[in-house]
């Protein structure tokens, strides 16, 4: 599980980087929650990932990119996932942007 982490955590930068438009990239493990009254899954991996990409074309560029269509057939059979993608003005991409700079620090 940890090879795979690795590899899903190198993945932005393996499909481009910023130079393609990936302007943010991280991964993690999922902090568990108590799942009471809900059906457990069998599979034992659970990741989040946040992306922001410059626009579009460059997500879209990052969704066909062989290095990701490779990983997201791997993980299928690993990994639970809920995805959700929005689509956010430029002027709202770099105050988020800002936002998790400033985290950072």
């Amino acid at each position: 599980m940890h090879e795979l982490l690795e590899k899903f955590e190198r993945l932005g930068e393996g499909c481009g980087g910023i130079g393609k438009g990936i302007l943010f990239w991280k991964v993690g493990m999922n902090v568990p929650k108590a799942r009471r009254g809900r059906e457990q899954s069998a599979k034992t991996v659970h990741m989040v990932q946040i992306a922001i990409f410059a626009d579009t074309a460059s997500f879209q560029n990052f969704r066909a990119h062989p290095a990701h269509v490779e990983l997201k057939e791997t993980l299928k059979l690993h990994a639970d996932w809920a995805s959700g993608d929005l689509d956010l003005a430029r002027r709202d991409r770099s105050a988020l942007l800002q936002m998790l700079k400033a985290a950072k620090q």
